[in-house]
């Protein structure tokens, strides 16, 4: 019997998991700003990266957004700092109402994560403190 072979995915699939890596390579890691730039700009290309140049953070700082709608429903967006470009944090909210079998409804408004980055470091050795 033969097996299936796996579906490629769709240019929906591929953008929105180059957006994710980008977010997430910035929020769960301390990188150098040479990096995060070329983040940014990896993030500006793929499509449906769109730009807001008012938003806020937890924190309440003031920030820019890129962003990008998922699945029609879903806004994934990064916050930055606009006059350091430093990473702020990341926020996702629902867009519209959305209902999925097996998870719970989503209002339009909704937010589904929320956080800041307030610091960070370099430190010599794995465990240290900065």
């Amino acid at each position: 019997m033969k097996k299936a072979k796996p579906k490629p995915p769709t240019a929906e699939e591929r953008d929105s998991t180059a957006f994710e890596l980008v977010s997430r390579s910035m929020r769960d890691a301390v990188l150098p700003s040479k990096i995060e730039a070329a983040l940014y700009g990896a993030a500006a290309r793929i499509p449906g990266v769109r730009y807001e140049p008012a938003a806020a953070d937890l924190g309440r700082r003031r920030g820019v957004t890129l962003y990008r709608v998922e699945n029609g429903y879903l806004r994934s967006e990064i916050l930055i700092d606009p006059r350091t470009y430093a990473y702020l944090g990341f926020r996702a909210i629902a867009v519209k109402d959305h209902r999925e079998p097996g998870l719970l409804p989503l209002k339009r408004g909704q937010i589904t994560g929320w956080g800041a980055l307030t610091a960070s470091s370099f430190v010599p050795k794995p465990g240290g403190r900065g």
